[in-house]
């Protein structure tokens, strides 16, 4: 988890998407993240912090350097009606990773929305 607490904020954030969107899912013991689905969910955590939304080409870099430090794996899969994409699964449960996260001060403003996916 030390690798994850050294992370920019905008990998974060992306780490983050992915955890709240399988959240988002815990009902389909058959769901995966794909990148589309993280990346929306991304868009609306930078618009809640106030970051820079950055390009889908430069998430996909965030993609594998995360990969590289083991924090997630990702799968290519081609999809019919969207080409080619890639599924991505946490090395780390969901919760210890956004947990960590939320520790960060910068991410504090989201911590309440926890409590409220928790509850709900």
């Amino acid at each position: 988890m030390k690798a994850l607490k050294t992370l920019p904020q905008q990998l974060k954030a992306f780490v983050l998407a992915c955890v709240r969107d399988q959240r988002h899912h815990r009902h389909e013991p058959e769901y995966i993240c794909y990148t589309g689905a993280a990346y929306k969910e991304y868009k609306e955590i930078c618009l809640k912090l106030g970051l820079d939304i950055l390009t889908t080409r430069r998430i996909a870099d965030f993609i594998n350097e995360l990969e590289n430090i083991g924090i997630i794996e990702a799968h290519l899969k081609y999809k019919q009606q969207q080409g080619r994409t890639r599924y991505i699964s946490p090395t780390i449960p969901g919760e210890r990773l956004e947990e960590t996260i939320l520790e960060d001060p910068r991410f504090e403003s989201l911590r309440p929305e926890l409590v409220q996916t928790q509850l709900g």
